[in-house]
């Protein structure tokens, strides 16, 4: 059978592509795909106890199973933490949720939020600093495996909506190329109490860190480096062979 495969962040630059094709016997598991991968790039074997599986666009176990199309993406541990949240799918509200690579328009994103029925607005501005770990940072990159980060940034928005008494929320997540001082997240929520707006925002950014697939790119005056949190207590982290 035939899959696709897709690699992000540091697995890109270790295989040098962000895309392929493999045939595969009927059944082979996402485990396996990692395994033919190693051979051909044993430099992966690095990630051996912290890849992250995704199979058509939701986390996967290295286990599962493949069908013949499937489409598998392989995910180095994000920059935020790799815990899973207790997210669940229901149906939500017609919110602001995006990717976006201009600059994020905070005055728009404040505006759409705001109501009359509202006594509190809680937002969130993530921004690049100009140093990390000792070392100056001059610019950043983020990337992300779009299709699903849209997904699972949506399911924070259920589920904000299902813990708490929100009006309106907006999510907006810079890509590409940041300069020191920009707005990488911005989080904005709105609702007819400042408990709920507050709770609500804190769950969303720090769950966004744990389970939407963006990845950063420090860049300093004397080299880069992708940044990974791993956590190996994470139900999303499955040792493959």
């Amino acid at each position: 059978m035939k899959i696709s495969v897709r690699l992000f962040a540091t697995l890109t630059d270790l295989v040098g592509r962000r895309e392929l094709e493999l045939e595969l016997a009927p059944g082979a598991t996402a485990a396996q795909v990692f395994e033919r991968l190693k051979q051909q790039y044993p430099r992966l074997a690095s990630y051996s106890r912290s890849l992250v599986f995704a199979v058509n666009q939701e986390y996967a176990d290295a286990e599962t199973a493949l069908k013949e199309g499937d489409e598998v993406a392989l995910l180095p541990p994000v920059s935020g933490g790799a815990d899973r949240a207790d997210i669940r799918n229901n149906d939500g509200n017609d919110d602001w949720i995006e990717l976006s690579v201009p600059p994020i328009p905070v005055p728009a994103a404040l505006e759409f939020v705001r109501g009359d029925l509202d006594g509190a607005v809680v937002t969130f501005q993530g921004v690049v600093r100009n140093h990390s770990r000792g070392r100056r940072v001059v610019r950043m990159d983020y990337s992300a495996y779009e299709e699903m980060a849209v997904k699972k940034l949506r399911e924070i928005a259920r589920e904000i909506r299902r813990q708490w008494e929100v009006h309106r929320l907006a999510i907006v997540h810079r890509t590409g190329t940041l300069q020191v001082g920009e707005c990488s997240v911005l989080i904005s929520i709105s609702s007819p109490h400042r408990g709920d707006a507050f709770e609500a925002c804190r769950f969303a950014i720090d769950t966004l860190k744990k389970i939407a697939p963006i990845w950063k790119k420090e860049h300093y005056e004397d080299g880069s480096a992708w940044i990974e949190i791993e956590n190996p207590a994470s139900p999303y982290v499955r040792s493959a062979p």
